[in-house]
């Protein structure tokens, strides 16, 4: 069915950057922002993919109230079809992966009040196979990465609640054995995969939001860990990142402090360290972050999802670990979760975002340009 736009005509340019006194010029962002889909019930966790490889992204949100997720296919001239599909009780996070080796995206849903993982086995045509459903306790965010080498993408599912995590191995099919559960100190609450000590093994850095801490977990390349280095980040972390955010070949951090009202800047070092070179303000509740380059200077930026402002806030990076000042976006009533992708084909990365009060999805659509503005790079409170 085609979906109403609400096109809200709102630019937002970036003027004063706050922070160190060190001076940098960065290229300015603006964006749109129109609401691409109504009516789904607490939306609340959302990606973007190509579903039916036609070269337009499409975009999937979890919808907690309903148990759903709703698929979002693009048509091209910024519409959208949309479908619905069942999933487990409490739909947490969602992502979207090649699980069968097929080229063609799956999802996977972390569902924490019925304890499972859905996987939607994706069709050519952008439809979806009914969901099978996998036991993980209050199975709360996950990632995809091979973690035994065997060139099938595997899942880490965080626990919530339960101090523990969980891995699934991909039976080669796209299906999965019983989950493994591994005790963790303290309350895991987002995960994030990546080569972080470049062994050419997959790891895991997990966010533990009532310790303040992201814990590492190194693969052995066969499908268990061992554990690696705890390090201090800001107040509540809620999500965590795992990107190269300086260009140099190195999988950096960055967590959602939620209740600190920050984004933690990790850079990792070629012995597989990480050193905290910034910690930007955003806005109130940071619950999600994703990164692209907003501006199109050639170097990665992120985003924030903040929950108590019902916006967004884009950080510029400068390429070394310092980011801008907080740019912010208005979003709906409650945002929880967003995704980044080139959504309308014009080269440029755009925003969605699920806004679990207004039972919406926003986009807000990059118009970066020319327009270049001068200011401090921003530290913010480095601990």
């Amino acid at each position: 069915m085609r979906l109403t736009h609400i096109l809200i005509s709102l630019t937002f340019i970036a003027a004063a950057l706050t922070g160190s006194a060190n001076r940098a010029e960065i290229p300015s962002v603006s964006f749109t922002s129109r609401v691409i889909a109504s009516r789904q019930p607490g939306a609340y966790a959302i990606t973007t993919a190509d579903f039916n490889r036609d070269g337009q992204l499409d975009v999937a949100v979890a919808n907690y109230s309903e148990n759903s997720v709703t698929v979002l296919l693009g048509q091209g001239n910024n519409a959208f079809s949309s479908s619905k599909y069942a999933v487990g009780t409490g739909p947490s996070s969602i992502m979207a992966a090649d699980l069968n080796g097929d080229l063609i995206k799956d999802l996977i849903i972390t569902c924490y009040n019925s304890g499972v993982v859905s996987v939607l086995r994706g069709r050519d045509d952008g439809s979806f196979d009914p969901a099978v459903n996998y036991s993980v306790f209050k199975a709360h965010h996950a990632t995809a990465a091979d973690f035994n080498g065997d060139g099938f993408l595997d899942l880490a599912v965080v626990e919530d609640d339960a101090n523990k995590w969980a891995i699934l191995i991909n039976r080669k099919d796209g299906t999965f054995g019983a989950a493994t559960s591994i005790n963790s100190v303290g309350r895991p609450h987002a995960i994030a995969s990546g080569d972080f000590d470049r062994d050419g093994k997959q790891d895991l850095a997990i966010c533990h939001y009532l310790e303040n801490r992201v814990s590492l977990w190194l693969g052995n390349g066969n499908g268990t860990f061992r554990p690696g280095a705890s390090i201090p980040v800001g107040k509540g972390p809620h999500n965590v990142l795992a990107v190269d955010l300086n260009q140099d070949g190195l999988i950096d951090i960055a967590t959602a402090d939620s209740d600190n009202f920050t984004v933690t800047i990790l850079m990792a070092d070629v012995n597989g360290g990480f050193s905290q070179t910034a910690q930007p303000a955003v806005g109130a509740y940071p619950l999600f972050l994703t990164a692209a380059d907003f501006n199109g200077d050639g170097i990665l930026d992120l985003a924030a999802v903040n929950y108590g402002n019902g916006n967004v806030s884009v950080l510029l990076g400068s390429g070394n670990g310092l980011f801008s000042g907080a740019i912010n976006m208005p979003a709906s009533t409650s945002p929880t979760t967003l995704a980044s992708g080139d959504l309308d084909n014009d080269g440029k990365p755009d925003i969605v975002v699920a806004n679990s009060g207004a039972s919406t999805v926003t986009m807000l659509s990059s118009r970066s340009g020319n327009i270049r503005s001068r200011g401090p790079i921003s530290r913010g409170v480095v601990n």
